[in-house]
């Protein structure tokens, strides 16, 4: 028999004796298998499955191990009641690390059961398979029935596994593998037998299947392990690379293609004409991508040849010509490889560009193995292995399934369509009498309640934790995942985002809190999303929904069912609410903060309960006698305070209560439309679940560095060290020393001081012997280094900026903070060793490496032509680009209106001024503001600018505004933000009352006198300013206007 139709089994029997094995024979006692059912069972599962290898478990026996020495040789390494490991070696001279499992009913003892495995495999490398009675379960979802299952019941195995990088081998035939054989409740089932492997069998054994046989007469479920000779599965299809698209010759395939003149439909000719390309792009792949991997370790090695040999001739130009050729050679290559290999995996979440490339090889042979269909059972119940009898059997289920292939279709059966056909009168009566209910026979099937969603139960209760398990579980599975453990640091950060978005896994001694991994990059956060604060946001879109009366299926029947009559935001929460409904409820407070009602007519809004004044919610804040005044009583509605579109509060409530009435002026009234209410953390007043976030989430104060880790050309696992590190979070032996660990504090890179932050990064000689080198290389010379936040200071003030040159140095900066880290690690966990001039070679590798990938471009100066020197790159230099221009002046029919807005932190104000074509002022206003946005007092300049020229009698004019969102909203249908809708409304009026009023933008240097007048902040909201009062720079910049200065703007 063939090697490479190894089949291993394991049935458990419920034998109850042991028995010796002697010249390879199995003696069966009499007092063993006495019952002829039982040694019938075993004599079928070892004939009809050909076994070359078999073990089997039993209560008291424990294990036994049998094999055909023909074909396996056997070498036994340890032995014990729960386990028996060997080393066995095929005949063709391949060896694999077996393991026969029978583990304990006892939890401590399986414990050291798994901590044998953790050691066995972490000290002898190679293929393993694991396979028994593991008495556990890995997850909630591999049991049904009996009590309640918890993560801690099967934590150590899940850690086992984890530590040991082990994953189940692709099976088939039954998922739950034991059972308690009881009836009704009583009856428990659970999957206890697995095959377990590791990432290097699958690499020597691709083709491996378990197929889980029905229990027979025991209560496990025998296991057939079967190694199939590789499969060739037919051709491959076709895959089109995205990064096809990026090469030169592509669009030229692509045109050549839709060179064809193929007549039919629109979608046939599509359809053909890709099969065309398909064609071409097949040629081309096979002449440029084939053996791809190996182009680029060819390239690699080119390029380090390369090297050696600058190295030894520094000042030859050919040789340092073909070494930048082959750098950029090796970059490029090396991102299509694993562009390439990030499509083939199927991980979008995954960025490409950090050296993920064994992340992707273990996800394609994953998906491969799963993907693979090995072993198939007919609908007799036989076991098909073969590829020509499982692909017979597919076609002959499909063909079953959808019926056999149609004969060609003869048109000649459309002749007797050509005759024209007539319905009678009583046919089309028939065809129009309404469907009888009775006459729909639906093949629904009962189901049961609850529907399972995303593995959790939709229940109108809150849900328990044994309901959120699965989901828990699937969680921490793929962030724990055997994969997983091959990303760098960056992609465990992607993978958090991807699958986690802001569960706390905050450990004891973080040196980070989760609250600022949650955080936007500018607050010194990775943008992850918090959890909770997500939650709360999405029942806020529940709320949004009923008080904005969204026409939905949910609203009505909440209105009909739950609310009512009464009010939603004085509703008591009933007793019998559900836990859903319970939860809405309690985030009324928050949602009612958020909502604002804004004025129309007022028939709409409550005075007292609705949010419409800038004190909030009155009722909440003023006592209860007062809303039972006989005007603004406690149902009394806005308009009860609006007298021909303006405020008009009775006296009496200006002598009670005078804050309402003082900051009742600040509320808008916009008599065109009527009452609505907006939702304030959204621009548009719409509910928005990105806005909402934002607006409820922790906000912590923004971080200078941010930049400095945040760049176009970051190296993720770099930036991701220098984040680390820039949070002082970096576990120094230092501070673990802190924390009470028994840890020699020494820095293990000089082995002179303590070992912190300040010390590892810039205080250390070694370190200093790293940096200042690179400091050189990139333009700064440097002598002596102070504290921690005096050179990070001074890096963000060095480093500054999106151009090529700032983008080349905090790459350097990166770079060398993540390879003095990795430095560290090494020293004190491998005990190696790098010169400091060997590391600064490993930064300037990286460094030039990616470089090589990216076309760069200078700004043409001694100083940048000085650093592509220095770095050997060939970027293009670009001479700065600058264009002049006047103030613009109207046409001679007309006059200029210019207007501007200003917002700091405590003041607002706006401002605009009219002017003539030759330049002489006619009128200049200023005004104040509370402090809102920049755009709503941009607004308030133009209609301030708009407000004056009508005033002035002027009919003709010319707006110009330094906003270009201002402009683009004045000049489209674009909705402005809801919290400008009022003066924009004003605005749309104003201009009617011309014959004449465009809007332009211009740049912000011809808008200097309006945009002084915005900056003067006056006490009064408007207040016109006589030109002959402008202060000396004020008519400076009139008169610079009115000869024609030439302002100069810089063009990127």
């Amino acid at each position: 028999m063939n090697w490479l139709s190894t089949r291993l089994i394991i049935p458990e029997l419920g034998l109850k004796r042991s028995y010796k094995l002697q010249n390879n024979r199995l003696r069966m006692l009499e007092e063993g298998l006495n019952d002829p059912l039982k040694q019938h069972e075993v004599k079928n599962l070892i004939t009809s499955n050909k076994l070359s290898l078999c073990g089997v478990v039993e209560t008291h026996v424990q294990i036994w191990l049998l094999w055909d020495s023909s074909i396996l040789t056997i070498t036994l390494i340890f032995s014990s009641d729960q386990i028996i490991i060997v080393k066995a070696q095929l005949y063709t001279g391949i060896s694999f690390n077996l393991a026969i499992i029978y583990a304990s009913n006892d939890a401590a003892e399986r414990f050291h059961l798994w901590n044998c495995i953790t050691s066995f495999i972490g000290s002898n490398a190679g293929p393993w398979v694991l396979l028994g009675d593991f008495n556990s379960i890995l997850s909630s979802q591999e049991k049904v029935g009996g009590e309640e299952v918890r993560p801690a019941h099967f934590a150590d195995f899940f850690k086992c596994t984890h530590e040991s990088n082990l994953f189940d081998c692709p099976f088939t035939g039954c998922y739950l593998t034991w059972t308690n054989n009881q009836e009704g409740l009583a009856r428990i089932s659970s999957k206890l037998d697995r095959v377990l492997i590791n990432m290097e069998w699958l690499h020597w054994f691709s083709d491996s299947n378990a197929d889980f046989l029905p229990a027979g007469i025991s209560d496990h479920s025998p296991v057939v392990f079967t190694i199939f000779s590789d499969k060739k599965g037919g051709p491959k299809p076709f895959k089109f690379f995205n990064c096809w698209t990026e090469e030169p010759e592509f669009l030229s395939f692509v045109r050549l293609a839709w060179q064809d003149r193929t007549a039919g439909t629109p979608m046939f000719r599509l359809v053909h004409k890709l099969k065309i390309l398909k064609v071409l792009l097949l040629d081309w792949k096979k002449n440029k991508f084939c053996n791809f991997s190996a182009q680029v370790t060819f390239a690699r090695n080119n390029m380090e040849h390369l090297q050696r040999n600058l190295q030894a001739s520094p000042t030859c130009n050919s040789t340092f010509l073909a070494e930048r050729q082959a750098v950029r050679t090796y970059a490029k290559l090396y991102r299509v490889e694993e562009s390439m290999l990030k499509q083939k995996s199927c991980i979008k979440w995954m960025d490409i560009g950090d050296s993920n490339h064994p992340f992707f090889h273990n996800s394609i042979k994953e998906r491969r193995a799963q993907n693979k269909i090995l072993v198939l059972y007919n609908r007799l119940g036989e076991r098909l292995v073969e590829e020509d009898d499982i692909a017979s059997e597919c076609v002959k289920f499909y063909t079953d399934l959808f019926g056999t292939p149609q004969p060609d279709f003869d048109a000649g059966c459309f002749e007797d369509a050509l005759a024209p056909n007539v319905v009678s009168q009583e046919d089309a009566l028939n065809l129009m009498k309404p469907i009888s209910p009775c006459a729909l026979i639906l093949s629904f099937q009962d189901g049961s309640l609850p529907v399972r969603y995303l593995g959790l139960p939709l229940l109108s209760s809150r849900l328990s934790y044994g309901d959120c398990l699965p989901l828990i579980e699937h969680v921490k599975a793929r962030i724990k995942s055997w994969k997983a453990r091959v990303l760098s640091y960056a992609g465990h950060i992607l993978l958090i985002k991807a699958v986690l978005s802001g569960i706390d896994l905050t450990p004891k001694h973080s040196t980070i809190g989760w609250e600022t991994v949650c955080g936007p990059y500018k607050e010194g956060g990775l943008a992850v999303r918090h959890l909770e604060c997500t939650n709360k946001a999405a029942n806020l879109r529940h709320i949004w929904e009923i008080i904005s009366d969204k026409d939905t299926l949910w609203v009505s029947w909440v209105k009909k069912n739950l609310i009512k009559h009464k009010d939603f935001w004085s509703m008591n929460t009933p007793n019998e609410a559900s836990w859903s409904w319970r939860k809405i409820l309690e985030m009324r407070p928050l949602a009612r903060k958020l909502s604002l009602h804004l004025v129309g007519n007022g028939y709409n809004i409550k005075f007292w309960t609705d949010h419409w004044h800038p004190l909030g919610v009155l009722e909440d804040r003023f006592p209860v006698c007062l809303q039972y005044d006989s005007i603004l009583h406690k149902n009394a509605s806005v308009d009860s305070c609006i007298s021909s579109g303006a405020w008009r509060i009775p006296i009496h409530l200006v002598n009670n209560i005078p804050e309402i009435a003082y900051r009742v002026h600040e509320v808008e009234i916009d008599s065109s439309s009527d009452d609505h209410i907006v939702w304030m953390p959204s621009a548009d007043g719409s509910f928005n679940l990105k806005d909402t976030y934002e607006y409820i989430r922790p906000v912590k104060s923004e971080v200078a560095w941010t930049s400095l880790v945040k760049y176009q050309l970051s190296i993720p696992r770099h930036s991701f060290i220098t984040w680390v590190a820039l949070h002082r979070g970096l576990k120094t032996k230092y501070k673990l020393f802190l924390w009470g660990m028994e840890i020699d504090p020494t820095c293990p890179l000089c082995q002179i001081s303590a070992e912190d932050d300040y010390h590892l990064i810039f205080g250390c000689p070694y370190s200093k012997q790293v940096w200042m080198p690179l400091l050189r290389k990139i333009g700064h010379l440097r002598l002596n280094f102070f504290h921690w936040d005096f050179e990070i200071q001074w890096c963000i003030k060095h480093f500054q900026g999106n151009d090529s040159s700032a983008n080349i140095k905090k790459l350097v900066f990166n770079a060398y903070v993540y390879h003095i880290w990795h430095e560290r690690n090494n020293r004190v966990f491998n005990n190696g060793c790098t010169n400091p001039k060997g590391l600064v070679w490993k930064i300037v590798r990286d460094v030039n490496l990616k470089l090589a990938a990216h076309d760069l471009k200078f700004v043409d100066t001694d100083r940048n032509r000085s650093m592509a020197s220095n770095w050997n790159c060939n970027p293009t230099f670009t001479l700065p680009k600058c264009i002049f221009f006047p103030w613009e002046r109207p046409d001679a029919d007309k006059v200029m209106v210019n207007t501007d807005g200003s917002l700091k932190t405590d003041v607002a104000g706006y401002g605009a001024i009219v002017r003539d074509r030759p330049g002489n002022v006619l009128a200049a206003v200023t005004g104040s503001s509370n402090p809102r946005s920049i755009t709503l007092h941009e607004f308030q300049g133009v209609e301030a600018g708009l407000l004056l020229a009508a005033s002035r009698g002027l009919r003709r004019i010319s707006v110009r505004s330094d906003s270009m969102v201002v402009v683009s909203i004045l000049n489209s249908s674009i909705t402005p933000p809801w919290h400008t809708r009022a003066v924009y409304h004003r605005i749309k009026m104003l201009v009617s009352r011309f014959d004449h009023c465009d809007f332009r933008h211009v740049f912000r240097e011809t808008n200097r006198a309006a945009d002084h007048l915005a900056s003067l902040y006056p006490t009064a909201e408007y207040h016109e300013v006589l030109p002959s009062s402008f202060a000396e720079d004020m008519k400076k910049i009139v008169f610079e206007d009115s000869v024609d200065k030439m302002y100069r703007r810089s063009i990127v």
